[in-house]
């Protein structure tokens, strides 16, 4: 510091302090002295006063002498901070802090938010000391608020009444418009039966944004019961002799029945007619129940023959064999009856025998003997 005036300033000043402190001597006494300096010790704020004493008309003039080249510090700090990746996922606010030794700030840039969403966006500041020196700071922002979007797709895709009937496999797949997807859910495979199987899968972008899908199964790979039932039922050989109703039975205890067959009534005679009825469950799977008829309803056909043969009157003077043949073209003959030898002398002796075929289908025949083995 530097006070300049008038060489009588500087006397009287001396003169004023050698006569109210008395014991103060002044070093250099000439009076010529126009320019008094003072070394200050700068803190961060100081204070300088200055004291004048002197008759009218007295004046001087006060210069600091100081130099600021030093740029003012300045840094950048964003809240909240990046993660890892580079990337916030929240508005940011970049706060600015600046400092000077020297001549103290004289402007610092106030803090700025950020919401636009968005790579390399750049925010900077700027600080000013007192002396005219300025500093920047800048820093990036990586703003990424959206979630990514995940969608799952189910192979092979369910039936219209959302069922699968083998195993699923359920891929995911995820994109992100600004930071990028950092990790996508892997392929599940599920191979369990059962309805409302719920799996899940989460994908994550680069900011750290995440979002979830998911999907329920229902899985049957199991094929439905059929059965089939004969009303009235076949006979211990396998045969019916009459119509015969075919009913079916299903089930299904995972995804239910979806289809069962109509009852079908057979009419037709023969061996070996085959009614089949497929049962489908809600998943699709399919079971056949089969069921083989015979069916016969003609009866047996009998002839009778008598050895000997009556005469011409239809009489038999002797004893006389009764002989049964019988056939069935379709189930075949059962039963049929043996011969019958009549040895009783009588008119009208009738003679019968029933036969009875494989279907349980029965004929009877009959014939009527006159027999005299007595002389006249």
């Amino acid at each position: 510091m530097e006070v300049v005036g008038p060489s009588d300033f500087n006397r009287r000043e001396l003169e004023t302090e050698r006569e109210r402190e008395g014991e103060k001597e002044r070093e250099d006494e000439d009076r010529s002295v126009a320019v008094i300096e003072r070394r200050v010790s700068l803190a961060t704020t100081n204070v300088l006063t200055v004291e004048l004493r002197g008759g009218p008309g007295c004046g001087l003039t006060l210069r600091i002498i100081g130099v600021d080249n030093d740029l003012p510090l300045i840094t950048a700090a964003a809240s909240p901070p990046v993660n890892a990746a580079g990337w916030n996922n929240t508005d940011v606010r970049v706060t600015f802090t600046c400092a000077d030794a020297i001549s103290a700030i004289a402007r610092c840039s106030d803090p700025v938010t950020v919401t636009t969403e968005g790579a390399g966006q750049v925010v900077s500041g700027t600080a000013v000391d007192i002396a005219g020196n300025q500093s920047s700071v800048s820093i990036t922002l990586n703003i990424d608020k959206s979630r990514p979007v995940v969608s799952a797709v189910v192979s092979p895709p369910a039936n219209a009444a959302g069922w699968n009937n083998t195993d699923v496999r359920v891929s995911f797949t995820c994109t992100d418009a600004t930071s990028g997807i950092a990790r996508c859910p892997d392929p599940v495979t599920l191979s369990t039966e059962g309805a409302g199987q719920v799996v899940s899968g989460t994908a994550v972008d680069i900011a750290g944004n995440q979002s979830s899908v998911s999907v329920a199964l229902n899985i049957d790979k199991t094929s439905p019961a059929a059965s089939a039932v004969l009303s009235p039922p076949a006979n211990a050989a396998g045969w019916n002799n009459t119509d015969v109703r075919v009913s079916f039975t299903c089930g299904d205890a995972t995804s239910k029945i979806a289809r069962c067959p109509d009852a079908v009534t057979v009419t037709a005679e023969g061996a070996g007619q085959v009614v089949s009825g497929t049962a489908v469950d809600v998943a699709g799977n399919q079971a056949t129940a089969s069921v083989t008829l015979n069916i016969d309803k003609t009866p047996p056909v009998v002839d009778v023959a008598v050895s000997p043969a009556a005469n011409g009157a239809g009489w038999n003077n002797g004893n006389a064999t009764v002989t049964f043949t019988c056939t069935d073209a379709t189930s075949g003959v059962a039963r049929c009856p043996a011969p019958v030898t009549v040895t009783t002398e009588g008119a009208g002796q009738v003679i019968s025998g029933a036969a009875v075929d494989v279907a349980g289908n029965q004929a009877t025949r009959s014939i009527t003997l006159n027999i005299d083995k007595t002389p006249p």
